[in-house]
């Protein structure tokens, strides 16, 4: 990530509420070359956001951080970030002792995760939950289609916790199975919950 981003970044934090700062600044990437920045957004509805409420205050930051030097585009896309055998070596390293729950599926890793325009969103968020040591987010709702890799991340982020003492998160992923539900369920089940408060 470029300086002159970075710098902006720190400035558009204290800016910018954190919900809206996490959910459609954090996934940015940027390319970075002798005259513009691009940032990369995960898909059309992020890109399309971003350049109806974000776009003119990017277009400051850059410009002041920059000395005027540095112009700004929007584009759908990302980086494709080379693993390297620390990384992996890093994972397996933090606590080789402690086993892994047995509910969660070894195979559901971000490494083995297949990243698309329709999760690339969710696969940021996710990853940013590992990487943090603090809460980011108060609670993570992952929805979509069938097949688009919702349990394969819940599994992912489940798995990455394994060797470290994150309980919540794995207390969390345990309860998978009870929280999956229809639409339909869900809806009669909140009704049924609504009528039984109401007497």
């Amino acid at each position: 990530m470029s300086s002159t981003w970075n710098n902006c970044l720190t400035q558009l934090e204290n800016e910018i509420p954190a919900t809206d700062f996490n959910t459609w600044v954090r996934p940015l990437q940027t390319v970075e070359t002798d005259k513009t920045i691009t940032l990369l957004a995960p898909n059309k509805f992020v890109l399309n956001w971003v350049n109806q409420h974000y776009f003119t205050r990017f277009e400051q930051a850059i410009n002041e951080f920059s000395n005027g030097n540095l112009s700004l585009q929007l584009a759908i896309g990302s980086k494709s970030t080379p693993k390297t055998s620390e990384s992996k070596s890093k994972n397996k390293r933090l606590n080789p002792t402690k086993k892994l729950p047995s509910f969660l599926n070894k195979a559901f890793t971000f490494e083995r995760f297949i990243e698309g325009s329709s999760n690339q969103l969710a696969k940021a968020c996710a990853l940013k939950i590992i990487e943090s040591n603090k809460i980011i987010y108060n609670h993570l709702c992952i929805y979509g289609h069938s097949g688009l890799g919702k349990t394969h991340l819940i599994h992912a982020i489940g798995n990455s916790f394994g060797g470290r003492d994150h309980t919540t998160v794995i207390n969390a992923c345990k309860r998978v199975k009870e929280l999956k539900t229809t639409d339909n369920q869900f809806a009669t089940d909140y009704a049924n919950l609504l009528r039984t408060l109401s007497h």
